[in-house]
């Protein structure tokens, strides 16, 4: 018998989706205790079965995205995610955003809601959440008062998110790291890989001069791609975050890494220069100490007084943003590769983002 995780679950259209969510009445009852916090009111009344709409909200690397409303009440609105691949090939099993946003603090991102694991009678996969509000903005968007909202929002995250709700643990050595992925992309993607050469050589000599860096990283539930893609922004300019799959227990310094820095395209990172990016970090360290946990090391021996503590947050930054903007480069590149509507788009932006880089390095 075939493994029902092995195999594309069932790609669903709006209609679909929309009858999916009318047979699950409880979605909304877990739902509106949220929808009412804050209001003033204790509880809500669960409004009687009404039509229920459904319309795309976007693709994400392993998912596609649903608006789902229903009885025409924005207040009543959740989002279903469909994997666009097997489920055994996911980062992380179906359930586990699920599990992480019950750790997240609130007000940061969506309410987990429920989720169902493809079964040989069932081969439906999706996950449900609550709406985030807001919407993305630009990576050009991204100004300094906007990075510090986030960056705020991020160590909140770092200080109060549970490290218990991260199955995985990602605090390494940069070197490691970049060849472990260079041989992925040279065994399994060699034309893409082949782009990559050129710089190798220098973003390899980068990350060996961070590696004493790496020895202060602390060990915290991390959102892992907090890139402008992956945020929304609201009417009060509060930003929160969206698609967790990539969270886990790591290093800080990676979240305030992928909004950008050196590096800039669109729509996932923002152009900031060495001050701004120095002006992040002093806004991280400043939240940090508000909210009681200033930055900390688990290294052995003397502690690193806090200008050093600073100095190694900002050069793994730098080590976090080239690994992720070099290697996303080649995935531009197969993209592009691929062909179809943006082909044009993503060779550009690989193009782009490797002139950069260039720039950066020499």
């Amino acid at each position: 018998m075939i493994d029902p995780r092995t195999v594309l679950p069932p790609q669903l259209d709006a209609d679909q989706v929309a009858a999916l969510a009318s047979s699950h009445h409880h979605w909304w009852t877990k739902a509106l205790p949220v929808r009412a916090a804050g209001t003033g009111h204790e509880s809500a009344a669960m409004p009687s079965p009404g039509e229920v709409h459904a319309e795309p909200l976007g693709n994400g690397e392993s998912f596609r995205a649903w608006s789902v409303v229903r009885g025409g009440d924005p207040a009543l609105e959740l989002v279903v995610k469909i994997p666009t691949r097997p489920v055994a090939q996911l980062t992380h099993p179906l359930g586990a955003e699920l599990v992480v946003l019950a750790h997240v603090p609130g007000g940061l991102s969506a309410v987990p809601i429920g989720s169902h694991e493809p079964t040989a009678d069932e081969p439906l996969a999706f996950v449900v959440t609550t709406r985030v509000p807001g919407r993305r903005l630009p990576a050009a968007r991204w100004d300094d008062d906007l990075v510090a909202a986030l960056t705020r929002q991020l160590a909140s995250l770092h200080v109060h998110g549970g490290t218990e709700a991260a199955t995985l643990s990602a605090v390494g050595d940069p070197v490691r790291d970049a060849e472990q992925a260079m041989n992925w992309w040279t065994g399994n993607e060699p034309e893409a890989a082949r782009t990559l050469e050129e710089l190798w050589p220098a973003v390899l000599r980068h990350q060996e001069s961070t590696r004493p860096a790496f020895e202060h990283a602390e060990r915290l539930l991390v959102h892992g791609d907090a890139s402008a893609a992956n945020v929304l922004v609201d009417e009060q300019g509060v930003p929160r975050l969206v698609d967790w799959e990539w969270s886990h227990r790591g290093d800080p310094a990676r979240d305030l890494a992928f909004i950008g820095g050196q590096i800039h395209a669109e729509p996932w990172y923002a152009q900031l220069d060495e001050s701004q990016i120095e002006h992040q970090v002093d806004v991280y360290v400043e939240a940090r100490a508000e909210l009681g946990e200033p930055l900390s090391s688990p290294a052995g021996g003397g502690v690193p007084d806090a200008a050093q503590l600073r100095t190694a947050m900002l050069r793994r930054r730098a080590a976090h943003l080239l690994h992720e903007v070099f290697f996303t480069s080649a995935h531009f590149h197969r993209v592009a590769a691929a062909g179809g509507e943006e082909a044009e788009f993503y060779a550009d932006t690989a193009a782009g983002v490797q002139q950069q880089i260039r720039d950066w390095l020499t």
